[in-house]
C-alpha cells in the first residue's frame, strides 16, 4: 500500500464552502425522507435543581460562537449544494409544563419530547440546533437538545454536552478558565477532504472497497410483513441492558480474544442474523469516528463515517474462529475508513433505491456516552431515553458503554417487524452472548438462542416422549419422494421467501437430528408452538 503525505488544513476564507462527502449523503437522504424528521438527534437530560437561565442560553451561545457548523445552512449554487456560514443566535426556548407526580414526569417528558423530535428543519433557511427547556417547577427540568445528523455524530454529540457543562459553569460563575477557539472549522475539514480524494492513498482506499464489496448482497432477513416500494422511516425501538456481571464477562472474553468489545459484539450480532437468515455472506454498516486528524479532535460536526464489515460464515467455524475473521475485516476497514461511503457508492455505480440501502440494511453501533460526562454545578442530571418512532434501517442495534454497563436498544422498521419479533431477537441475542462467554469454541450452528426459560419449558413439555422421526409416513414418504424428483422447484413458500424441497429437506433433518440429541420428540414441538 502507498503511503503519502496527506495534504495540509487550511483556513477557508469565504463564508461559504462545499459540503463535506458525509454532509452530501446525509443532504441527499434528508431531502429523500418523507417524514423530514427522521435524521434529527435528540436527546434529553433530566436536570434537577436550580437552573441558572441566564447561564445555559449564554454558554449555547457560546458554543455556537465556537462551532461554525451550528450556525450555517444548505445553499444551493447551480445544482450544487454548499454550507453557508451564518452570524444567528442559538435558537432557545423555554416550556412550562403542567406540575404533576414524580413519578410521572418521565412520561410527560417523553411524550413532549417526541414532539419535539419531529420538529422538520428547513436546512436552507435555519440553522440545524434547537434547544427546548421544559420545566415542571423551579427545581425540576428536562433539557432537550434537537441536532440535526447533517451536522453532527456520536462523537459530536458527547463534545456539545462536554462544552455546554464547563460553558455553563463558567457563566455561572464558577471560575473556569475559557477555552480557546478553534484553530480550524468544520468547513476547513470539508475543503481538506476533496483535496485528499485526489491522493493515491484515497485511490488505494478505493481498490480496498471495490474488491471489499464485489459481489455483496442484502441480508435475506425474514421479516414480519413485505417490504413496501417506498421507505416509510417508520419505526420504534426495543430497549435492552446488560447486567453488570454479563458486561465484565464480554470484556474479559474480549480481552482473552485479543480483540475489542466491538468486535465481541458485532461477531456476535452477526452471527445472530446467519442464525435467522442461514445466508453466509453476512455485510453489517457500523460507523467509525474517522478523526486521523488532530485538527478535528474538538470539532463539533459530522465526521463519522460508514463502513460495510463483511464476513464470511461458511464452514460451520466457532465462535472463536469468527472473532478472529471480524478481527481482521474490521481492522482492515479501520486502515481503510477515510474514504466516505458516498464516494464508494458513487464509483461503484451503486444506484439508491426507494425501498432501502442498497448495500446493507442492517447497522451495528457500540459508542460512548455523552449526556453522562457532562456536570453542571449545582445541579443533578440523568440521561433519559426516548423513542423518537423512527427507524433509518431494517435494523439497528445501537449499544452505549457507560458506568461499567452495555446498554442500548434494537431500532427497527414497523413497516417491516413485530415488536414481538424484535423482544424475541434482543432476548437471542442475550442468549448466545452468555454461551459463547461460557464456551467461546462452541460451533456457531450448536449456539442456543432460547432463553433458558424456553428451553426448560421445551424439555419438560418433551420429557418421556419418544423423538420418532422417521419417513414411513405417508406425507414424509411423498415429500422424500418428490425431493429426489425436483430437488430445486419451490417446497414452500409464504409470498415473501421460499425454500426448496432440497433445502426444505436440509433444514429439516438438521432439526430433527437436534431435537433426537436432545431427546425431544415431536409432539413437544407441536405443543410449543400452540402455546405460542
Amino acid at each position: 500500500r502507498r503511503e503519502a503525505a496527506l495534504p495540509a488544513w487550511r483556513r477557508a476564507t469565504d463564508a461559504e464552502a462545499p459540503l463535506s462527502f458525509q454532509q452530501q449523503r446525509m443532504y441527499v437522504l434528508s431531502r429523500l425522507d418523507p417524514t423530514r424528521y427522521n435524521y434529527n438527534v435528540v436527546e434529553v437530560a433530566m436536570l434537577k435543581g436550580l437552573i441558572d437561565v441566564a447561564a445555559l442560553q449564554a454558554s449555547l451561545a457560546t458554543i455556537c460562537a465556537r462551532h461554525e457548523t451550528l450556525r450555517s445552512v444548505v445553499v444551493e449554487r447551480q445544482g450544487e449544494p454548499a454550507q453557508l456560514v451564518l452570524q444567528s443566535p442559538p435558537r432557545f426556548e423555554r416550556a412550562k409544563l403542567k406540575p404533576c407526580a414524580a413519578d410521572k414526569r418521565a412520561a410527560v417528558i417523553r411524550r413532549e419530547t417526541l414532539k419535539l423530535a419531529q420538529y422538520p428543519f428547513d436546512l436552507a433557511r435555519e440553522p440545524p440546533l434547537k434547544v427546548t427547556l421544559l420545566s415542571f417547577d423551579k427545581t425540576s427540568h428536562a433539557l432537550v437538545v434537537n441536532i440535526h445528523h447533517l451536522v453532527t455524530d456520536g462523537w459530536s454529540q458527547r463534545l456539545f454536552w462536554e462544552e455546554l457543562a464547563a460553558h455553563y459553569a463558567a457563566a455561572h460563575g464558577k471560575n473556569v478558565a475559557a477555552q480557546p477557539l478553534p484553530a480550524f472549522q468544520y468547513r476547513d475539514f470539508a475543503l481538506w477532504q476533496q483535496s485528499w480524494a485526489q491522493t493515491p492513498a484515497a485511490k488505494d482506499q478505493l481498490d480496498y472497497w471495490r474488491a471489499q464489496l464485489e459481489g455483496v448482497t442484502t441480508l435475506p432477513l425474514r421479516t414480519d410483513r413485505p417490504r413496501p416500494e417506498v421507505w416509510s422511516g417508520h419505526g420504534a425501538r426495543h430497549y435492552l441492558e446488560f447486567s453488570r456481571t454479563l458486561s465484565a464477562e464480554l470484556r474479559a472474553l474480549s480481552q482473552n480474544q485479543g480483540v475489542t468489545p466491538f468486535m465481541t459484539l458485532l461477531a456476535a450480532f452477526q452471527c445472530l442474523l446467519f442464525r435467522h437468515s442461514s445466508h453466509e455472506d453476512v455485510a453489517t454498516g457500523s460507523l467509525i469516528a474517522n478523526r486521523n486528524q488532530i485538527e478535528s479532535e474538538h470539532l463539533i460536526g459530522l465526521f463519522a463515517n460508514t463502513l460495510i464489515l463483511r464476513n464470511d460464515f461458511g464452514g460451520d467455524p466457532s465462535f472463536g474462529e469468527m472473532l478472529r475473521r471480524v478481527r481482521q475485516v474490521t481492522l482492515d476497514a479501520y486502515r481503510n475508513q477515510d474514504l466516505a461511503i458516498e464516494e464508494v457508492l458513487r464509483a461503484l455505480q451503486i444506484a439508491r433505491r426507494s425501498d432501502g440501502n442498497p448495500l446493507f440494511r442492517i447497522m451495528f453501533i457500540l459508542q460512548n456516552a455523552s449526556i453522562e460526562a457532562a456536570r453542571f454545578p449545582g445541579l443533578s442530571m440523568r440521561r433519559l431515553e426516548v423513542d423518537p418512532k423512527v427507524a433509518r434501517f431494517d435494523i439497528t442495534l445501537e449499544l452505549v458503554e457507560a458506568d461499567g454497563r452495555f446498554t442500548g436498544f434494537f431500532e427497527y422498521a414497523t413497516d417491516l417487524f413485530d415488536a414481538a419479533t424484535i423482544e424475541a431477537m434482543a432476548a437471542q441475542f442475550k442468549s448466545l452472548l452468555k454461551a459463547v462467554i461460557a464456551n467461546p469454541e462452541q460451533r456457531i450452528s450448536r449456539l442456543p438462542l432460547l432463553t433458558e426459560t424456553e428451553r426448560r419449558q421445551l424439555l419438560a413439555t418433551g420429557r418421556g416422549v419418544p423423538a420418532n422421526f422417521t419417513t414411513s409416513g405417508n406425507l414424509s414418504g411423498r415429500f422424500d419422494r418428490q425431493a429426489k424428483k425436483t430437488p430445486n422447484a419451490i417446497a414452500v413458500s409464504d409470498g415473501r421467501a421460499s425454500l426448496s424441497y432440497r433445502e426444505l429437506a436440509r433444514r429439516s433433518q438438521a432439526i430433527a437430528r437436534w431435537l433426537a440429541r436432545e431427546g425431544i420428540g415431536a409432539e413437544s414441538v407441536v405443543a410449543l408452538l400452540a402455546d405460542r
